[in-house]
């Protein structure tokens, strides 16, 4: 025992068949991410994008499995993110350490959403909780750093092809919205390492292109409409004999939102020696959806008074009286929308002192723009409405509703169409910048080093918007102009009648009857006012300089720094006056011309 044995084996030319084995191990994009989670030098959450291996996806969905992220979704995509209980105002969005543009449309605010990015060319994706003072000063929340693919990441020759379908049942028979059946995902992965120049192995190479159609439905149910907006319930007082809230509002809605998203990246790494690197990385975003999306909303609501209701009502059965103020509304809408984001980086690091120091210069450019040619809707409504919601043995969220009384909501020939609002948005967004760090290590006892940098950075942003209001002046009835009548909700609610969604164009569009809609006094100056009031530009220059050093004693990291930054802001918007003299509000004695006119004078 503990003295060393020595065996021989004689092996001849005969092939030994050896018993079946697995090899496994972690993703490679995994292992690189926790590498740099357990590098890095502040409190940040590391993931790879392939972690749950779904290529070209919305990022929201590997966000949303990280700790102490939440994400919103809206029509069945991830749109919005949160930390620390704050949404997008509050996050920095980054992509390989710059800031990168972002765009909502509708608006010309920092918000950013997440359909507007893709996993396609994203090797990890970095959430930072506690700055350093080597990054912007411009988050409270946290940072959003994506970063791309490098082909000096992978070993050898890889190249990926993912294709997938998915379909969804949307109430089919109910629903006039349908998911065709197509290949809704496509995805190719390029990476490898050349030879170029006369160089060995010194270009690498990651390139990605996908598309992904991602068709969704919502269901809304319950006190939507107007009443929903305002106060949508009657309370019971002392006095009012009412012993449980009455629901002043019952509907139910659909909202179909086609999604469709195009990814292409390439990234180009050259080893100019041991010691430098060049690169150069692009990714561009699209978001063109040919279709466009449809909201189908119907509701039923009535006066805020005990009057209005049968005496007796409770929240369990409740009866609402066909009076003048009782009405059944339907409301058509449609949204066209195109997105684009492009970023682009090139830059060079270099190693000096033997390794223990490295500079990074870097220069990035980002462009991002969401546009909605037409943003419509039109409604219809009918007065005089008796109904009922009947919540007795019924589920949760689909009460009874029945009409008692009145026209009926379920014919076209009752309704007559009221207005029709025609919007349009666009919101560019350019980013650029300058970055300059060197980190040096030093060879001391503990692993101790030092760090300092500047940037620069200049911010465009921009919004236009254009609103038309429009009064109906024709006769009842929108049979002519049917667009959709349809069981909502499951099955539960209907069939109630639609317009057709505005800008579809024929002969059913009723928008295109120009004879039959008019601009009041009202219409006129409410147009101009919501118009102008969407308009707006700015400009952000930021300077910033910063010095920092850190040691790691065993477990822990001690850092401290400095940074300084200095911002200069210009703007133009919209300046509306709100004196008494000025007169503030529309005049409808004067002609819709003349009150537009007011309307920009003001």
């Amino acid at each position: 025992p503990g003295a060393p044995a020595r065996a021989e084996f004689a092996l001849t030319s005969a092939v030994y068949r050896l018993e079946k084995f697995t090899v496994s191990g972690l993703r490679e994009g995994q292992a690189l991410a926790i590498q740099r989670q357990s590098q890095a030098e502040n409190a940040r959450t590391v993931a790879a994008a392939d972690s749950f291996g779904n290529p070209a996806a919305n990022p929201g969905e590997l966000l949303m499995r990280l700790p102490g992220v939440a994400v919103n979704y809206t029509s069945g995509e991830a749109v919005e993110i949160f930390l620390r209980g704050m949404g997008t105002s509050f996050i920095s969005l980054m992509t390989d350490g710059n800031n990168l543009a972002s765009s909502v449309g509708t608006s010309s605010s920092r918000d950013f959403q997440l359909t507007a990015l893709d996993t396609g060319n994203i090797e990890t994706a970095e959430v930072v909780r506690a700055p350093t003072p080597d990054m912007p000063a411009n988050a409270i929340a946290g940072y959003l750093n994506l970063i791309s693919r490098r082909g000096f990441d992978r070993r050898g020759r890889r190249v990926d092809l993912t294709l997938g379908t998915r379909w969804t049942d949307l109430y089919s028979g109910k629903s006039p919205s349908k998911d065709p059946a197509r290949l809704d995902l496509v995805t190719l992965n390029f990476s490898d390492v050349f030879g170029v120049f006369g160089g060995t192995r010194n270009l690498g190479v990651a390139f990605n292109v996908s598309h992904r159609s991602a068709p969704t439905l919502t269901d809304a149910v319950g006190g939507i409409g107007a009443a929903a907006a305002g106060a949508g319930h009657v309370l019971p007082t002392a006095t009012n004999g009412l012993t449980t809230p009455l629901l002043r509002a019952m509907g139910s809605g659909e909202t179909y939102a086609p999604t469709h998203k195009q990814n292409v990246g390439l990234n180009l790494d050259y080893r100019l020696g041991e010691r430098s690197f060049l690169y150069w990385r692009n990714t561009l975003n699209l978001n063109v959806t040919p279709e466009t999306s449809k909201i189908y909303r119907q509701s039923t609501s009535t006066a805020a008074a005990v009057a209005s209701f049968e005496p007796g009502s409770t929240y369990d059965l409740q009866r609402a009286l066909p009076i003048a103020g009782s009405v059944s509304e339907v409301f058509s809408g449609q949204s066209r929308k195109k997105a684009s984001t492009y970023a682009v980086s090139g830059g060079l690091e270099h190693r000096l002192a033997g390794g223990a120091g490295q500079l990074t210069f870097d220069a990035n450019y980002s462009r991002a723009t969401t546009w909605y040619p037409i943003n419509a809707d039109l409604t219809a409504n009918v007065s005089g409405i008796g109904w009922e919601i009947d919540r007795r043995g019924q589920p949760a969220w689909y009460p009874a509703f029945r009409q008692t009384a009145g026209p009926s909501i379920y014919d076209p020939a009752n309704y007559t169409p009221r207005t029709y609002i025609r919007r349009s948005y666009r919101a560019p967004n350019e980013r650029a910048g300058l970055r300059l760090d060197f980190r040096r290590n030093l060879a001391t006892a503990l692993p101790l080093y030092w760090k300092a940098g500047a940037r620069w950075e200049r911010d465009w942003r921009s919004q236009n918007t254009d609103v038309q209001n429009y009064t109906y002046t024709g006769p009842r009835g929108i049979g002519p102009f049917l667009g959709a009548q349809f069981v909502q909700a499951a099955g539960n609610y209907g069939p109630f009648p639609f317009l057709l969604a505005p800008g579809a164009g024929g002969a059913a569009d009723i928008t295109e009857r120009a004879d039959i809609w008019t601009q009041t006094a009202a219409d006129a100056y409410n147009s101009v006012t919501s118009s102008l009031q969407g308009d707006a530009s700015f400009i952000e220059t930021i300077g910033a300089a910063y010095g920092m050093g850190g040691v790691k004693l065993g477990p822990v990291r001690v850092l401290a720094g400095v940074r300084v930054e200095q911002t200069q802001n210009e703007g133009t918007a919209y300046r509306r006056k709100t004196s008494a003299s000025a007169g503030t509000t529309s005049v409808t004695s004067l002609p819709p011309a003349a009150n537009a006119a007011r309307a920009v004078a003001q």
